[in-house]
């Protein structure tokens, strides 16, 4: 299978393509980070000073990324920061939706839609595929639609999206995988996997997923360090992306 580009990917099989989100589909600044973070704080602050809430959200979110239970990964997240905080996972899930509703939505200037990726989704579902949007689910759904709607995209261009009150699974781990494709009754080598993070995408490969990789001026670098990983199936931009698609369906029509 050449790793350069797509040509080696079999046109008949893979009828699913499954996309990350963050650096895949849109790009955030670091501004946009400070940010809600602060505004994050005042909605926590009878419970948290800057520091321990700091503290107290990343290993929240550390402990969900772990998360091996059959809770959600948001009930999972909840429950830590309410330990943390020591109040209830009410009060926590009440701070959460007005930070989500309020805090986080007010930030969309600062996401920018990575050039080519709504270009290659509409062209996709035109050509018949299925799309799954598999962000890594470690954010709320409403926070994952804001962020499609500010890349142009709608939740009815796909399948399934994944969020952290729908999924008990965080990439990297290959579970996160292997239940997404139960959950969807997908076979792996229907699928094409993405997104722009090796880390977090390859281990797709893991399971039978065939993976690429997309070369953006935020992710070239490091999807090149990747060129000799054996679970790197193509990697290429966008463009290369879309041509590969409108060949598939021309060879299909020719077989």
């Amino acid at each position: 299978m050449e790793i350069k580009g797509l040509s080696g990917l079999p046109a008949k099989e893979i009828d699913t393509l499954l996309f990350d989100l963050d650096g895949t589909i849109i790009d955030i600044s670091k501004k946009a980070e400070i940010l809600f973070y602060v505004r994050a704080f005042q909605r926590f602050k009878n419970y948290f000073n800057p520091i321990s809430f700091y503290f107290s959200f990343w290993k929240s979110m550390r402990h969900m990324r772990a998360n091996s239970t059959e809770l959600s990964n948001y009930d999972v997240f909840i429950e830590k920061m309410a330990q943390f905080g020591r109040t209830t996972p009410q009060v926590i899930d009440s701070l959460a939706s007005e930070m989500v509703e309020k805090d986080f939505q007010s930030l969309g200037d600062f996401f920018k839609p990575v050039l080519g990726a709504c270009e290659a989704i509409v062209l996709a579902n035109k050509l018949g595929y299925g799309l799954v949007l598999a962000t890594n689910p470690v954010f709320p759904r409403k926070t994952v639609l804001y962020r499609m709607e500010w890349a142009g995209l709608m939740p009815d261009d796909f399948l399934f999206i994944t969020s952290s009150e729908d999924m008990n699974r965080c990439k990297p781990s290959v579970e996160f995988y292997e239940r997404l494709l139960t959950r969807l009754d997908l076979k792996p080598e229907q699928c094409l996997m993405i997104g722009n993070n090796p880390a977090d995408d390859l281990p797709a490969h893991d399971i039978g997923i065939r993976t690429f990789l997309v070369e953006t001026p935020l992710s070239t670098k490091i999807v090149r360090k990747s060129i000799t990983d054996k679970r790197l199936d193509a990697r290429g931009t966008y463009p290369d992306l879309i041509n590969w698609m409108k060949e598939r369906v021309l060879l299909a029509k020719m077989a």
